[in-house]
């Protein structure tokens, strides 16, 4: 999808109801049990969540890192509308969501003040050159050592072969949605060569209900700045 596409698409698609509620993604579960494990929840942290939707993981991360910064954008304006929503009803401070593609955060306004990025179930809806050039963004966005945390669909995943053939690990659905599958080994090069470490690789299942319920087969990944 070009960028008028996807925000019309997504526009669309939040306008009717919250796929996910509030439930947080498994990638967002991971990076809290990263943090927990290796930090402290009253850390201060900047995070970055792209793609973020009406802002179930933002609003997740937010509410057990009182005193970090968390910033979700998104293409969709609804979307960013729901999430900024909920956000006040929530009465979370920390917390700042904003409308525009992933390709134009500007990194030079931002700087690389980042402790982490997150994005989950993005970055495959991107082809090969527009997920180099999100590689790029997130690493210039990231403070030296700072991790992404990320999800991409696995090749075992059920909608894997269905739909329109783009590719050898690409497909056009029919909801009109181009997605890239991965497995461990081409996900793990692809990020390698583009300027992350790949820290941990984790198979996970998650249960999505719009149209149908699904489960989904995802990768999350952790990568870590070089």
């Amino acid at each position: 999808m070009r960028r008028i596409e996807a925000k019309a698409y997504w526009d669309k698609r939040y306008s009717k109801s919250l796929d996910w509620c509030l439930e947080p993604s498994v990638t967002a579960k991971r990076f809290l049990n990263y943090i927990y494990e290796n930090n402290n929840f009253e850390n201060r942290f900047k995070i970055l969540d792209i793609g973020c939707g009406y802002g179930r993981d933002s609003i997740f991360i937010a509410n057990f890192l009182r005193n970090s910064q968390i910033i979700g954008v998104d293409v969709s304006k609804v979307a960013i509308e729901l999430a900024t929503s909920l956000k006040n009803t929530l009465s979370l401070n920390n917390l700042l969501f904003i409308e525009t593609d992933a390709l134009s955060i500007s990194d030079k306004k931002l700087g690389n003040s980042f402790d982490f990025v997150l994005s989950h179930l993005f970055i495959h809806l991107f082809d090969y050159k527009g997920r180099l050039s999100l590689y790029q963004k997130f690493k210039n966005l990231l403070k030296p050592k700072g991790l992404f945390f990320f999800s991409v669909p696995t090749v075992y995943d059920e909608e894997f072969r269905k739909g329109k053939c783009l590719g050898i690990y690409t497909y056009k659905n029919d909801r009109g949605v181009t997605k890239t599958f991965f497995n461990k080994d081409k996900i793990t090069c692809e990020i390698q060569h583009h300027g992350f470490e790949v820290l941990h690789v984790y198979r996970e299942k998650e249960i999505h209900f719009h149209s149908k319920k699904h489960v989904h087969d995802l990768f999350v990944v952790i990568g870590g700045k070089t």
